[in-house]
């Protein structure tokens, strides 16, 4: 067994090194800023003064988290266990109006789908992603990448975070929690189309065809199903001949695809005990999705920029992929 003292006081350090018990020291800005004096020279200092692992982390997180008081220890737990330069944990998700409970999950739902959580924790995929809510990076990994000053130009932090710290071979390890963190990212119709535009043609690296590419898939396979779905119904309750065999076919295909949609948004309602009802509306979800895709990319293209909290976001520095 080894001995780590979670602190920066160097009077602590000193009588703990003193008496030969400690193998270690884990540090991270909130203790730094404890102490009176340079934080830089205060990491000196316990580096000088204790023979052995100097562990200094970096939490980077968003306003709007509300933290559980073992939030700070639980990642630092993770990075031990798992020997992770980077740890993410997704805050659960408060969803209290009826678009907030009839969007986000779904959105939820497709983050999971690019970026399974096996692949991002899988050192071997470049899959990478981390919620912007709760990032605890080791200080030094950090540093030597270039901190926040490499990714300066980018509009989506979290992600580019992630992607840094992975291809640069360093571990990274992202878990979701019910408990220890929480946030309602959104409070409005408004709020979530701004929110979710800003990032969505980024997050495609301002790729058009990958872009039209989402949102057609999207309206193809919730949209075109819902509409067949309601025509052939019509039809069907109306017509006193019925329906043709290619009718009845893509009127049972129509309600397959719909219900398959419902299935796979039902466990993430479950999970954040939202009413499971709300996944009967996956295809509205879907199709707004689709629509924040494109307003986004148009936009971003035609020099109007998106916008987010009364920040205007211009075009990228580098130039649309095509």
């Amino acid at each position: 067994m080894k001995i780590f003292l979670d602190t920066a006081s160097l009077k602590e350090i000193r009588e703990a090194s003193a008496l030969g018990v400690v193998d270690g020291v884990t540090t991270n800005p909130t203790l730094l800023a404890k102490e009176s004096g340079d934080p830089e020279a205060i990491l000196i200092e316990i580096c000088n003064t204790v023979d052995g692992p100097i562990s200094a982390e970096v939490l980077a997180t968003d306003a709007d988290i509300v933290f559980h008081p073992k939030a700070l220890v639980a990642g630092l737990w993770l990075a031990e266990r798992e020997q992770a330069d980077l740890v993410s944990i997704y805050a659960f998700l408060d969803c209290v109006t009826f678009w907030e409970k009839a969007l986000l999950p779904g959105f939820g739902l497709l983050l999971s789908a690019i970026f399974p959580v096996w692949k991002i924790n899988d050192p071997r995929s470049s899959v990478a992603l981390a919620s912007g809510g709760y990032i605890l990076m080791r200080r030094s990994v950090w540093a030597s990448l270039g901190g926040y000053e490499a990714i300066r130009s980018e509009m989506i932090d979290d992600l580019n975070t992630a992607r840094l710290v992975k291809h640069s071979g360093h571990r990274i390890y992202v878990a979701a929690t019910r408990d220890l963190l929480r946030t309602r990212m959104y409070s409005s119709f408004r709020g979530i189309w701004e929110g979710l535009r800003k990032n969505a043609f980024a997050a495609h690296r301002y790729s058009v065809p990958k872009m039209t590419l989402t949102a057609g898939a999207y309206l193809v396979c919730n949209l075109l199903p819902l509409l067949c779905m309601f025509f052939y119904g019509w039809r069907w309750s109306t017509s006193g001949a019925g329906l043709i065999a290619a009718e009845r076919t893509a009127l049972a295909l129509s309600l397959a695809q719909y219900a398959v949609s419902a299935g796979m948004h039902f466990p993430l309602m479950v999970y954040l005990r939202v009413n499971p009802a709300y996944a009967l509306l996956s295809p509205l979800a879907a199709t707004l999705y689709a629509a924040i895709c494109l307003d986004s990319m148009c936009r971003t293209l035609f020099g109007r920029g998106v916008s987010w909290k009364r920040r205007e976001y211009g075009k990228p520095t580098a130039a649309p992929q095509g």
